[in-house]
């Protein structure tokens, strides 16, 4: 195993002579394989991680070699993968594409599906023995396009809501019967924030659109809606549930005064990693993050007593769920290697590979298999317990379906939210600017 950083005039490079001559049009097959001076075959390997993310995956490298003699991998650091910003098609348009990717961006990961970039893996899946029941009935979904796989699992990432213990206690609320509809979070919301006798903003129970809900997808999605069809390739956000969601927000604005109010408010708030994260100092006692932030508040707040629900949803929407993600790996067409690289990729999710991660991150394998090597399993931990009572609910957890207009579909909500907590577009009036984002993407839909 050799490590490898391509450099930022090498990338300008490819990116340069792709752009000029080279159409973007990926050829459908692999090539053969490379090997290298031992004779072991190459598998390429591009990964985005950094820190202790990148030891624990170069151990896992390391691993799988020893584990697989017959193979080297060649890791090779690539910022998200290289999938946002155009590393990986500039690499398959000038015949240098990865054997295999993984990434931490899975919408984008997805979208590439739509750009006939990535390979069929049923093949090669078929061809080492991995069946898609190995998968996780949850994750399965989330994998495939039209019944067949292009994506793999790296990791299931869990998004929840997580509470304050001690201020719900202290404000005469439930640590145990959480809200699970809108309505019982507005009213755990309306009782947890504090605003000054002169009006300024002490506390706010939970802001809608920070940390993970600032993706208006997800709360579309809590809401019960399917933003896109993928059966009748239409967009479809103009309709009752989206106009509620946004309706909620921007009553939710009113009440404390206006956007402005609660963003003055919010620019006094840190990161997630960042001991002024609003859940660790108290001003929002309630957030909305992903199962990784467990890992933070031990970091940051280890004395913080929280505890966590799924995601509140209106009645009619997705109660007790949550709108997953995950890390994927993929490999594009061009690859010389695809099936070293499933095979690679098969190995990396396994339980027992990513029990480190998981008992670190609490990230979950989206394998069916078990490990006795993970502690939250072990020890009766109960944020695990609702993780994995959120991932088994399959009518109220997944992933939307998303149009290969995904980014500029996201875009153009977060600018209408904002628009509406603004008080710049009146909520009678969100149903005619939906169908106005709806009828434009799809125009560019049809382009396609």
């Amino acid at each position: 195993m050799k490590r490898m950083n391509l450099g930022a005039a090498t990338f300008l490079c490819i990116v340069l002579f792709t752009m000029v001559c080279v159409a973007p049009v990926f050829g459908a097959g692999s090539q053969e394989p490379k090997t290298n001076a031992d004779g072991k075959i190459e598998i390429v390997y591009w990964y985005p991680w950094t820190g202790e993310s990148e030891t624990f995956d170069l151990d896992r490298v390391a691993q799988f070699e020893e584990q697989n003699p017959q193979y080297d991998v060649i890791p090779v650091f690539r910022d998200g993968g290289g999938v946002l910003d155009g590393q990986l098609l500039a690499a398959m348009a000038s015949g240098n594409a990865p054997d295999v990717v993984a990434t931490n961006h899975y919408a984008t990961a997805f979208s590439l599906i739509f750009e006939d970039a990535l390979q069929e893996l049923d093949p090669y899946m078929e061809e080492i023995g991995l069946k898609g029941s190995d998968i996780s009935s949850t994750y399965r979904g989330m994998l495939q396009a039209n019944d067949s796989y292009y994506l793999l699992p790296e990791l299931g990432l869990v998004r929840l809501m997580l509470y304050d213990k001690v201020a719900l206690e202290e404000a005469g609320l439930s640590t145990v019967d959480l809200p699970e509809t809108i309505d019982e979070l507005d009213a755990y919301i309306s009782t947890l924030n504090k605003v000054s006798a002169d009006g300024d903003i002490e506390r706010i129970g939970f802001v809608p659109w920070l940390d993970d809900g600032a993706d208006p997808i997800l709360w579309a999605y809590m809401f019960g809606a399917d933003v896109y069809d993928p059966a009748t390739n239409k967009i479809n956000v103009a309709n009752d549930k989206m106009v509620d969601m946004l309706a909620w927000q921007a009553r939710f604005a009113e009440s404390l005064g206006g956007r402005e109010k609660i963003d003055t408010f919010v620019a006094t708030l840190g990161g997630a990693f960042s001991p002024d994260h609003g859940l660790m100092t108290g001003k929002t006692p309630i957030v909305l993050m992903g199962s990784w932030y467990t890992n933070a508040l031990r970091i940051f707040k280890p004395e913080l007593e929280y505890v966590v629900s799924p995601i509140s949803a209106p009645e009619y929407g997705r109660v007790g769920g949550s709108m997953l993600t995950m890390n994927v790996f993929l490999s594009p067409k061009g690859a010389k290697n695809p099936k070293g690289g499933v095979e690679f990729a098969q190995f990396c999710g396994q339980p027992d590979i990513v029990a480190e991660n998981i008992n670190t991150w609490r990230s979950m394998s989206a394998y069916t298999g078990e490990s006795d090597a993970i502690v939250w399993e072990q020890n009766g931990d109960p944020v695990w317990a609702t993780m994995k009572e959120i991932t088994s609910n399959a009518d109220a957890a997944g992933h939307p379906i998303l149009p290969p207009v995904s980014q500029q579909l996201q875009e153009e909500l977060m600018s209408l939210r904002d628009a509406v907590t603004y008080g710049d577009i009146a909520v009678g009036d969100i149903m005619a600017e939906l169908t106005r984002i709806e009828t434009s993407l799809q125009a560019e839909m049809n382009k396609l």
